[in-house]
């Protein structure tokens, strides 16, 4: 299993070797990988398949990265910012 010293990215990387990683081990963390970004078992600590040269943010930048968006088995997207509703409803 890649990733620090536990075999994981709490401190994130820029680009994964690929393979087994723990991940949201300090909180819910971002992942970039292969096109798609989401976040992990709704940012419970989980074991995912990364590709190589993925992205995952700390669970720091995550929180910085989505705001006032909320983690709840997935995230909420805004078709006109914040001021509007989620897409979908």
């Amino acid at each position: 299993m890649h990733g620090g010293s536990g075999g994981g990215f709490a401190e994130g990387t820029k680009y994964a070797p690929g393979g087994l990683a723990l991940v949201n081990e300090l909180g819910p963390e971002l992942i970039s990988d292969n096109g798609r970004a989401y976040i992990a078992n709704g940012g419970k600590p989980a074991i995912v398949n990364l590709g190589e040269g993925a992205v995952v943010l700390t669970a720091e930048e995550t929180r910085q990265a989505l705001g006032n968006a909320t983690i709840n088995n997935g995230i909420n997207a805004y078709k006109g910012g914040l001021a509007n509703t989620p897409v979908g409803n």
